[in-house]
This record gives structure tokens, C-alpha cells and sequence, in this order.
């Protein structure tokens, strides 16, 4: 068996505060981290799904899916004292391919 990985920060027991809901496409987390460093945000609390931000809003058969999710949403919110959301969408650049587009939006 391996031995226990220690990170190189030691935990930190401050709530950060600020929740993100991204998209759980791992493709778009190094630069959601990157866009966040950029405003000053490297502590955050993470609510990534299948859509992002556009879970939160029920449409059609995805009723009981939007639901879930806010209420997942409201927990962190209340039990984590969240003062700050941010809700990133993601989709290709000017010039990007299409496929960058979020497939939950398609």
C-alpha cells in the first residue's frame, strides 16, 4: 500500500465563503480556476454538476434534477455561511469549435 499523500498546504479550517457552480466537464477546470485566480478567488467552495449553473433552472423532465440541485445549493449556502456565489457558464471562444459549448445547453 502507498503511503498517505500529504499536501504541500495544510488544511485550512476557514470557510472560504464563496461557492462556484461550474460544469463538471473536467476539461474546463484548470482555466475555471485560472478565470478565478484572475479576481482574486484561490479559496473556494465547489459545486460542480452537469451543466453548471444551468442545472439550477428546471426545464421539461429535468424538474426533479433542478430541484435537487437547489436544494444541494441551499445546504452549502446555509451550512458553509456562503456570502458569495458565482455561477460560470462555458461555451467556445469568438473563435473556438463549437463542441465548447456545454453538451447540457446543446
Amino acid at each position: 500500500m502507498p503511503a498517505a499523500y500529504v499536501a504541500r498546504d495544510p488544511w485550512n479550517s476557514a470557510r472560504p465563503g464563496v461557492l462556484v457552480i461550474a460544469c463538471s466537464d473536467g476539461r474546463i477546470q484548470e482555466p475555471v480556476d485560472e478565470f478565478l485566480a484572475t479576481l482574486g478567488i484561490t479559496h473556494y467552495d465547489r459545486l460542480y454538476v452537469p451543466g453548471g449553473p444551468g442545472a439550477l433552472r428546471p426545464s421539461g423532465v429535468a424538474f426533479m434534477r433542478a430541484d435537487a440541485f437547489r436544494r444541494e445549493c441551499a445546504f452549502l449556502v446555509a451550512a458553509h455561511g456562503v456570502e458569495d456565489v458565482y455561477l460560470i457558464f462555458h461555451g467556445p471562444a469568438e473563435d473556438g469549435p463549437g463542441e465548447a459549448t456545454c453538451a447540457d445547453y446543446r
